[in-house]
């Protein structure tokens, strides 16, 4: 959702690059209009339209080539209204960097047309980066550091770099040694006015030179982070999160310091915006809770929260049962991360006790199979309203949908009032293939008061399915 202060910069922005472009010289269209019969005289027939301003061009290449929500630092609860659009499922950026790719190759094309389309649509261009492998990226770094010496040489108006709001890294070709050729360092000076950046890569050696150079050079401007790996930090007992001033969404896994120790969530300097944070299921050493014990921490409150565990842990550690029980009050939201449905219940407990206000639990899963393949443990639900079930894969089988709806069936809270499935494509599913299973299942939770929607909120069931009786 846009807020009005965005609204404003955008405006303020947009006048900046109409003033830039007031003189570049008005380019006449020609239409030429072929009859359904070739002639000779074909030719001829040519329309001379009125020439169109800079303001009207560039509006028009903004909606050509708009992807809503990419610029959107805020992981949105899925239950609040109204919903964002397009909806997609929650801690996905599969979808939304598909989007984007699409959305690049058209922006290149257009830059292409003619001198004035470049102009115009170069900040466009530029606007969302999303770099797939180092080929790219060294480009990218060439072509920023270039443009950022001719800025300072006065050779042009405006550096490339001040125009990136956005920056997808998903690389996973590098080899060599983070310290001697990692670009992203060298990308990252050049980018004052980064707003996101996702990265994406097995290598987590590669996370802290980038981190530090984010401090530098756009620590006011970036608010959301995303890094899929493990993190190691730059000093012991620091983080390098301090100087991410405005940091609204973390999303990450454990921290580690420099001798690969784990981080307790109680020795990270995140800034007080920070409203969506990674609870990871470590487990730091003793000596790293020294000096916490009082409960002085610099970690913000936080109304959303990650918690991720793996098939191998059944339990939470004490660092994030601490956190939830010092910095849990304001929690709303909680997403489940998990693999396995056996380990949902030592994270309930735990919400339960130390989460008064939580209202929303969200459970993300790879595979409903894997998830739901184990003997059914009681999750002990906290009494929430709104149970969100978000599944990474797009369809399953019918046997398994029938198991989920009966361990709904048999678990809900008494509170729940509504059961939400977030994969818009595993809905689809749902409603096209398995509408036996779903209009069984939705009957039975409606008899417990319990509303089935799908990922946009409405009745799953509306409407009613061909060949089905309710």
């Amino acid at each position: 959702m846009v807020r009005s202060a965005e609204l404003s910069s955008v405006s303020v922005a947009r006048q900046h690059l109409l003033d830039y472009f007031a003189d570049l010289t008005q380019t006449t269209i020609v239409i030429k209009h072929l009859p359904a019969s070739m002639s000779a005289s074909w030719n001829k027939k040519v329309i001379n339209l009125p020439p169109l301003p800079n303001e009207t061009w560039l509006q028009i290449l903004e909606w050509a080539t708009f992807v809503p929500g990419i610029l959107d630092p805020d992981i949105h609860n899925p239950f609040d209204y109204p919903l964002p659009a397009p909806f997609r499922p929650p801690l996905d950026t599969a979808e939304e960097q598909r989007e984007i790719r699409m959305s690049l190759v058209t922006k290149r094309y257009l830059v292409r047309v003619c001198k004035r389309w470049h102009a115009l649509a170069m900040p466009l261009l530029y606007e969302s980066v999303y770099i797939g492998r180092v080929r790219s990226l060294l480009s990218l770094r060439d072509n920023l550091v270039a443009s950022q010496r001719q800025e300072t040489e006065g050779g042009i108006a405006c550096a490339l770099g001040l125009w990136v709001r956005r920056l997808d890294v998903a690389v996973r070709d590098f080899h060599g040694q983070p310290n001697d050729s990692w670009p992203l360092p060298d990308i990252m000076n050049c980018l004052p006015k980064l707003r996101i950046l996702i990265m994406v890569t097995k290598r987590p050696s590669l996370f802290p030179p980038t981190l530090l150079a984010i401090g530098k050079t756009c620590g006011s401007s970036l608010q959301k982070l995303m890094c899929n790996t493990y993190t190691s930090t730059l000093c012991q007992g620091e983080t390098g999160f301090r100087d991410l001033r405005n940091l609204r969404t973390l999303i990450t896994g454990p921290v580690f310091d420099q001798n690969w120790a784990a981080v307790c969530p109680f020795a990270m300097t995140l800034s007080p915006s920070c409203d969506f944070v990674t609870l990871p299921n470590i487990r730091a050493r003793p000596h790293v809770h020294e000096g916490l014990d009082d409960g002085y921490t610099s970690f913000p409150f936080f109304r959303q929260a990650r918690i991720c565990l793996s098939v191998s842990e059944a339990h939470l550690s004490p660092c994030v049962l601490e956190m939830l029980a010092v910095r849990g009050s304001k929690l709303t939201t909680a997403y489940l991360d998990l693999t396995s449905k056996n380990s949902v219940k030592s994270v309930t407990g735990a919400l339960k006790k130390h989460c008064p206000r939580l209202a929303h639990i969200i459970i993300v899963v790879d595979s409903w199979y894997t998830f739901l393949h184990e003997s059914s443990v009681d999750p002990q639900f906290p009494p929430i309203t709104h149970l969100g079930l978000s599944c990474r894969e797009n369809q399953t089988r019918h046997s398994t949908y029938n198991s989920i709806f009966r361990y709904l069936v048999d678990f809900a809270p008494r509170t729940l009032e509504v059961v939400r499935f977030l994969n818009p494509r595993g809905v689809a599913d749902l409603r096209d293939h398995h509408s036996e299973a779903l209009v069984v299942g939705a009957s039975q939770l409606r008899k417990l008061g319990i509303r089935v929607e799908d990922h946009e909120g409405n009745d799953l069931t509306r409407g009613g399915f061909a060949g089905v009786s309710s």
